[in-house]
């Protein structure tokens, strides 16, 4: 029986650099670029696993119901958000599935609506741990759930709270990159919100100086915090 192919570190930085390469930071005149067919795309170049390809595959296909109809500040249809929050994630590195479907998913639950899946259905469709990280349930409550399953995220005393990090920044990163498109609508909405991801970012600065990725998404959505 064959040996299964890994990717080697060097062949996948050789990647990303040509993911970054061909997919610039995201801003307003570059959102064409990035919609499901290109971040299908993009998985076929980074090489992930058929597993992973399919849970995200799967779990866009839960977000297309969920906020079928919805619209962004931003006047575009919602379901380019978790689209962009996702090929984000993938490149600046984060690869394992669950990452990558809880970019997907992490508006389901917030902004679901009538068409929205409950926590449980989602943990029954693809786990229990996505759930918990899709649910944003409080992390004193499943800590040790955690922990338990994972062995604490990423060695990190911080458990959930550093495992979705990464998803909450790719998302301020996202609303900050399209908040001149929402002042062009309403400029006094793009104003507060501008002040609320500020603050948003400044609060989780520490925990992003931890690893190099989410220092680097830091770096890029604080630089969408000047003044509109």
């Amino acid at each position: 029986m064959a040996k299964p192919k890994f990717m080697t570190v060097r062949k996948r930085a050789r990647c990303v650099q040509q993911l970054l390469s061909e997919f610039p930071p995201i801003q307003p005149k570059h959102e064409g670029l990035i919609n499901y067919e290109n971040l299908k795309l993009a998985m076929g170049l980074m090489d992930l696993d058929m597993n992973t390809m399919y849970t995200v595959c799967a779990s866009y296909e839960i977000a297309e119901k969920i906020h079928a109809g919805q619209k962004r500040p931003s006047g575009e249809d919602y379901i380019t958000h978790p689209i962009h929050v996702t090929f984000n994630l993938l490149k600046y590195g984060y690869l394992d599935k669950e990452c990558l479907a809880t970019g997907m998913l992490h508006d389901t639950i917030e902004d679901g609506g009538k068409n929205g899946f409950s926590v449980e259905e989602i943990e029954d469709f693809i786990g229990s741990r996505l759930g918990i990280l899709i649910g944003w349930r409080p992390a004193h409550r499943v800590i040790r759930m955690v922990e338990k399953l994972s062995n604490n995220f990423y060695g990190y005393g911080k458990g959930i709270d550093f495992e979705v990090l990464p998803v909450k920044l790719c998302d301020v990163l996202h609303n900050l990159s399209t908040l001149e498109q929402v002042a062009e609508i309403d400029l006094l909405k793009a104003i507060k919100l501008r002040k609320k991801y500020r603050a948003l970012l400044m609060s989780k600065k520490d925990l992003a100086e931890r690893d190099y990725r989410t220092r680097k998404i830091w770096n890029s959505a604080w630089t969408y915090t000047i003044e509109i």
